[in-house]
């Protein structure tokens, strides 16, 4: 297997995992609250990545490196994943649509990514692109036109915009730390703000009941630990503007998860937008692979 197929491995994975957060958080309303999710979910990735770098005797690190890790944090913890659980929460907010707009990051991400790392946008690139976000918009207006929550909405492309600045950030940072380091004080160090910021506003911290504790345990060392790694490990290979396209596999299979977890309905728009994200996948990868093979 080649190296490229190896990051995409990576990213595939990553994808499949992050594709059950909005599911397996929604399966968590009124034992926790959204934020409450986030920290423990972030503080147990980051301390399983802190014993994995004592164990590598790998943990001093820069003060500069620090605020930076510190910067990205608040990005990811503080900002982006509690507006996706926010999404997901609102009254009329659905998995499915939150995932469907938070696969628009890659677009963002090609952007911000052809600015600062000169990534360049090829005609297989904005082909995939264009038509996994028409896919994209197939499944989102069809699961809209049922929830009609507005700021739902919002809340899902927002997350989408500040996920795909740290994307573009983390992956520098990863590079020049490590991916596993990186992850680790970032996690860290993103809690922490937000436990100080619910101890200023006074928001519930401490989680009191056994139920909720499995799904905190899994989003903690599965969709943070190991995702998360995987991610940037995925990224760095391949880099952030093809790399990121795989994102949009998220609506396709948080739908699938959707409906086997929470019982939401597969429609007409959902299969035609999964059709296209797929072409669209397959336009901005595999045939751009394909023409380097043989030419």
């Amino acid at each position: 297997m080649s190296q490229h197929s190896w990051g995409y491995l990576y990213l595939f994975i990553t994808i499949l995992l992050f594709s059950t957060y909005e599911v397996i958080s929604k399966t968590l309303i009124g034992s926790v609250s959204p934020l409450q999710i986030n920290l423990y979910r972030f503080y147990f990735g980051g301390a399983i990545l802190f014993v994995f770098l004592l164990y590598k005797r790998n943990i001093s690190i820069s003060r500069q490196n620090l605020l930076l890790c510190t910067a990205v944090g608040i990005l990811n913890v503080v900002i982006s994943m509690n507006l996706v659980l926010l999404s997901v929460w609102v009254e009329g907010g659905r998995a499915s649509v939150t995932a469907a707009l938070i696969s628009t990051n890659p677009l963002f991400v090609l952007i911000i990514a052809s600015w600062f790392d000169n990534e360049k946008l090829t005609i297989h690139k904005i082909i995939g692109i264009v038509l996994c976000f028409i896919g994209v918009g197939f499944i989102f207006k069809d699961t809209f036109s049922e929830t009609g929550s507005f700021y739902s909405a919002i809340l899902a492309l927002g997350a989408s915009l500040s996920f795909a600045i740290y994307t573009v950030t983390g992956k520098k940072l990863s590079v020049r730390m490590g991916s596993a380091k990186m992850n680790c004080y970032s996690f860290l160090a993103g809690a922490t703000v937000l436990l100080i910021l619910m101890h200023i506003f006074k928001m519930p911290i401490l989680v009191y009941k056994t139920a909720p504790l499995p799904q905190l345990l899994y989003l903690g060392i599965m969709v943070t630990g190991v995702a998360y790694i995987a991610y940037f490990k995925g990224l760095t290979i391949v880099g952030a503007g093809k790399g990121s396209l795989l994102y949009f596999l998220k609506p396709v299979l948080a739908s699938i998860f959707a409906m086997i977890v929470l019982s939401e309905k597969a429609t007409i728009g959902f299969i035609v937008g999964t059709l296209l994200i797929l072409s669209g996948l397959y336009t901005a990868i595999l045939m751009r692979n394909n023409s380097k093979t043989n030419n």
